[in-house]
């Protein structure tokens, strides 16, 4: 089994452990740029948490269940995540806010009713290493997405003579969050040095390319453009980052019916090719049996500003004539009496 698949083995032990799993949130809104307040429900028609006829003692709350409600963008835990507690209704209904993540891309929801401080922190990083089962009363999952900021251009200037040059400044796009597991893969390297690049062109012509050094770059790029001819030209900016998609439906179904062993099949492995896109993970996407649960890809965003160039004042360096000559003052006729 290819460690991409003993990965997805591990979170769906994950799911499984921690209760029945189900899908269906309803976040608004959703999509969300980074940073939003997203308040997270369970659908009317979807899963709810079960409240026993005599409510459980719950601290600052009577009837209902506790649930915690937080965002994962890593099948990797390295610290606890931030956890939004609130009670469900009598009939496991609830509403709670949570903040956006500031990569974009998917990241999984989820709400884990009957909640105690221990879920989020211990449940989960047990599970996650394998360690024993914990009987909780149930997960419902769903996935958030969270928005790229697009691509932006500022000129120093947008009119100058011939001969000038333009710093054309671009904010850095993003690749999308794919929660570690390119880490896992048997040769990672196309795929975790895969960063976003900047190309820049002058009127379609190529300038330069900024090559990236991380997945999620913040701050600003200046490239210097020098524009030779007279008129109006465009300096256009494209972004290429990595894409990441997650079926989480299909996953969960996959997981409810028994069937997450077929995600470990040699035809799952053999699937994933590092050296080009796209990169399938789970049985060949060909087939009519298709089990793909995760998909990586490119894309790409792009911003464009035009220049007005003129031409160069000339300064005119020759002699200046010389002054004629002043006419003679006329005589005055005098008259005598």
């Amino acid at each position: 089994m290819s460690p991409v698949m003993k990965r997805l083995a591990v979170v769906g032990l994950m799911a499984l452990t921690l209760g029945a799993c189900d899908f269906g949130l309803l976040m608004t809104p959703d999509p969300a740029d980074p940073g939003d307040t997203v308040t997270v429900t369970n659908s009317p028609d979807g899963p709810t948490c079960n409240v026993p006829e005599v409510p459980k003692a719950a601290p600052a709350a009577t009837g209902g269940v506790p649930v915690g409600v937080f965002a994962l963008s890593s099948f990797v835990l390295d610290e606890p995540p931030d956890v939004t507690v609130v009670q469900t209704d009598d009939d496991g209904f609830f509403s709670a806010d949570i903040t956006a993540p500031d990569h974009p891309g998917q990241h999984l929801v989820l709400a884990q009713c009957d909640f105690t401080d221990q879920a989020p922190v211990d449940v989960i990083k047990r599970v996650t290493t394998a360690a024993e089962p914990v009987d909780e009363d149930g997960v419902i999952i769903d996935s958030l997405t969270v928005t790229q900021d697009p691509l932006s251009i500022a000129l120093s200037d947008d009119s100058v003579e011939e001969g000038d040059e333009v710093v054309a400044t671009f904010n850095q796009c993003k690749d999308e969050n794919d929660f570690d597991l390119f880490e896992e893969l048997p040769d990672p390297e196309e795929l975790a040095t895969d960063f976003p690049d900047l190309e820049v062109f002058l009127d379609g012509e190529h300038v330069t390319t900024i090559a990236g050094s991380e997945r999620y770059p913040t701050g600003t790029v200046d490239v210097p453009v020098t524009l030779d001819e007279v008129g109006e030209h465009e300096i256009t900016g494209v972004c290429t980052y990595q894409t990441f998609a997650f079926d989480f439906e299909k996953f969960v179904e996959l997981i409810n019916g028994g069937e997450i062993g077929s995600l470990s099949a040699d035809a799952g492995a053999a699937a994933i090719d590092p050296s080009e896109y796209p990169v399938h993970l789970g049985d060949d996407p060909t087939t009519e049996e298709d089990e793909t649960v995760a998909t990586w890809d490119d894309a790409t965003t792009e911003a464009a500003a035009t220049v007005t160039v003129t031409a160069a004042e000339v300064e005119d360096t020759s002699a200046p004539a010389p002054a004629a000559p002043a006419e003679p003052a006329p005589v005055q006729p005098t008259f005598t009496g």
